[in-house]
């Protein structure tokens, strides 16, 4: 008889026989409830369930082993904020591509009603005002849709991420749990995204604020000065900025609501703090999810229904390896790997800091930051010349060398933090040890 196993990466191995099941056992990479699967079986129970192991566990460890099922004990372990973890970034993503390959039907089809559903109440919410506007010209009926759709955001994405939970625990599924989340935690989901939306809108306030005031100033002087522009660009650094720290620092709000059952403030507390260990990680794989959604979405807006469901899987994953039991750290190609996509497909430079190349690494990240900053400064004077073009007849002037210039920066910035990226998989291919088993517990 030949088994896989769930190892504490939550990674797949196997099939291997018993024999070696066993020696892993010895050797702390399996417990009593570690997911195993037999050949010729299509679910998936813990070790303890097999009795060809049974005698090989203690006998508190018998008793103590989760059921069939692996449903997520309802509140957090007491020692889970004192615990630490490093993500794996490439692994979240490549077991969330595994899920969707092993399960596609079923995967990609929940996440299809999930994206219908969402596109329904948004289209419904745009178009209520126009169907309804022969008969009423208030603003209500736009604000009632607005409100439907803001009820509804929160279960809703609830209940997509507890479906795909049930997917990655091997839990038996089906489309109808996409819709879990209006009847686990409605309340407590709604409070949560409705919460969290608002306190994102206030932080941006300051930094709207102060984006707006050298505009209107702009607007009546009627020409361009760099004062004004400089101060506009650092409003919109500081709009920016909290947006992004607080999104990132809520990523699990909504999957500890629904899957742990906390209430929303204790979820929005426990999201942060563990975020808040490593958030540039987070920040990467949050970023990389997005970049691979913006890729589906320019396949004519069809690939987003592949790429949504592993990038939500990958963040799940991330779920699991933060908050569940504690999982075997990174290894060395996954702490390159995940540098190397903080590199090229977040910011460069970034990467190459966390990964301790710390010279390279400020090289490449100041690089980076002054080609964002004169692209931003080319695409403003472009649009206030344009405009002063159409309302005064204004002569355009060339700016196109500012853009070019910090193209060029944001080039050799990411080439160079590529070869960086390179050097780190070459050092960690070097020193990683033997594959095919999985980690100690």
């Amino acid at each position: 008889m030949m088994y896989k196993i769930i190892g504490a990466d939550q990674k797949e191995y196997g099939p291997v026989s018993a024999e070696q099941l066993r020696q892993w056992l010895a050797e702390g990479r399996a417990n009593a409830q570690t997911p195993v699967q037999a050949a010729g079986t299509a679910g998936w129970k813990p070790l303890a369930a097999y009795p060809e192991f049974a005698a090989l566990l203690p006998a508190d460890a018998l008793a103590a082993a989760t059921p069939p099922g692996y449903d997520a004990p309802r509140e957090l372990p007491e020692d889970i904020f004192a615990r630490d973890y490093d993500l794996d970034i490439g692994g979240c993503l490549g077991r969330a591509w595994e899920l969707l390959k092993g399960n596609f039907a079923l995967v990609a089809g929940g996440v299809a009603v999930y994206l219908f559903s969402q596109i329904a109440i948004s289209g419904l919410a745009l178009l209520c005002p126009i169907l309804f506007s022969r008969l009423t010209h208030t603003p209500f009926v736009e604000i009632a849709g607005n409100l439907v759709s803001l009820v509804i955001a929160g279960p809703l994405t609830g209940g997509v991420f507890y479906f795909l939970l049930k997917n990655i625990r091997r839990q038996p599924t089906g489309i109808s749990d996409v819709f879990a989340g209006f009847r686990r935690a409605f309340g407590q989901l709604l409070l949560g995204y409705v919460v969290m939306i608002i306190l994102i809108y206030l932080a941006m306030l300051p930094g709207v604020a102060l984006m707006v005031w050298p505009l209107l100033t702009l607007a009546r002087q009627q020409a361009v000065a760099a004062g004004p522009i400089f101060v506009a660009l650092l409003g919109f650094i500081c709009l920016i900025v909290p947006a992004i720290y607080l999104s990132v620092s809520w990523t699990f709000l909504l999957p500890l609501i629904i899957d742990r059952q906390m209430k929303f403030g204790p979820a929005m507390k426990a999201s942060r703090r563990m975020v808040g260990k490593h958030w540039w990680q987070v920040f990467g794989l949050v970023a990389v999810c997005g970049l691979i959604n913006v890729v589906g979405l320019l396949f004519c807006g069809v690939g987003i229904f592949l790429t949504l469901p592993i990038a939500l899987g990958a963040i799940l994953y991330a779920y699991e390896s933060i908050f569940s039991p504690p999982a075997a750290p990174a290894a060395y190609r996954a702490a390159a790997r995940n540098a190397t996509l903080l590199n090229l497909c977040a910011t460069p430079g970034l990467g190459s800091l966390i990964a301790g190349r710390r010279a390279a690494g400020l090289g490449q990240l100041l690089l980076a930051i002054a080609g964002f900053g004169a692209v931003c400064g080319w695409l403003v004077l472009v649009a206030w010349q344009i405009y002063n073009a159409a309302t005064r007849g204004a002569e355009l002037r060339p700016t196109g060398w500012l853009g070019g210039a910090g193209a060029a920066l944001f080039a050799l910035a990411w080439i160079w933090s590529l070869f960086t990226s390179l050097s780190l998989l070459r050092e960690a291919r070097a020193n990683e040890p033997g594959a095919g088993r999985p980690p100690p517990l």
